[in-house]
């Protein structure tokens, strides 16, 4: 017994480490997240699906659902195609002012988010610096113009190549380049090294910020809230909307659980790429 109380006396402050993980896991993600989901489908007591037809019901809901795919999926090819072309032209071959453009492709590092976007409204929107030259260009040009599904997926364009930045970067410079002088020496042209020997070495990062991409497109916030117009919007700022409404909470309560659900499952095929040995470069 005294060996007992003399291991809890030394294991102390570990023992407080564990109680105070386990309340703030407790307190700030087990009891939110089933307090949502009572919300959500306990109606008067009892389990319903009310909330669920309600926003198959809703053609704003679904709107935003299917926007938020699209915006998806089309982030995943034209951020990859800018990310890579960014990486391949820094850090692959050797150009003049690659350090230069390599510092201005890293702002977005920077200033991202909120700021990045009212940055590309500063030049591109109603009052902007671009669409006031247009303007005196072409009188009948709509103020309006950079709005909507095209400007939100021009802005995360460039803003989403952080991540290649970060990760493809790091891939880039670990390259075997022995194999690529050799295959140089064999006669193979600058577009067959890369499509033969380059590419297939960067697969394994390349499909993880594929998915990392998606992932972005599916949760998009700050893009569809400051440029998206009155015809485009997606998932997220849905939520925000609908949060703000009481008789709509149970509605974004829903459209969250959605979205979490989107993301762990995306989460889980990126752990299960790593598994299987692709793993992030760093």
């Amino acid at each position: 017994m005294s060996k007992i109380r003399y291991n809890l006396r030394n294991n102390w402050p570990l023992i407080l480490f564990a109680l105070v993980t386990i309340w703030f896991a407790v307190a700030f993600l087990i009891f939110p997240v089933f307090s949502i989901l009572k919300d959500t489908f306990i109606t008067d007591g009892s389990f319903s699906f009310e909330t669920i037809s309600r926003v198959f019901a809703s053609n704003r809901a679904i709107t935003a659902i299917k926007n938020s795919i699209l915006l998806a999926i089309v982030l995943t090819v034209t951020v990859n195609i800018v990310g890579i072309f960014i990486v391949i032209v820094t850090e692959y071959f050797e150009i003049k002012g690659s350090n230069i453009l390599r510092i201005i492709f890293m702002s977005t590092l920077v200033f991202s988010g909120l700021i990045l976007n009212n940055g590309y409204l500063y030049v591109y929107g109603q009052d902007g610096l671009f669409t006031q030259l247009l303007l005196k260009i072409n009188p009948d040009l709509n103020p309006m113009w950079f709005s909507g599904f095209p400007a939100v997926v021009f802005v995360m364009t460039f803003a989403c190549t952080s991540s290649h930045m970060l990760f493809l970067t790091n891939a880039v410079s670990g390259l075997d380049y022995g194999i690529i002088e050799a295959a140089k020496n064999l006669g193979s042209g600058q577009m067959q090294i890369l499509k033969k020997v380059v590419f297939p070495s960067l697969k394994p990062v390349l499909l993880t910020l594929m998915i990392m991409t998606f992932q972005t497109g599916l949760g998009a916030m700050a893009a569809p809230l400051m440029v998206r117009g009155r015809d485009f919007q997606t998932i997220s700022p849905l939520i925000l909307t609908f949060a703000q409404r009481p008789g709509s909470q149970d509605i974004a309560a829903f459209l969250s659980i959605l979205l979490g659900s989107a993301q762990i499952l995306l989460l889980i095929v990126i752990t299960y790429n790593e598994k299987r040995g692709h793993y992030v470069y760093f």
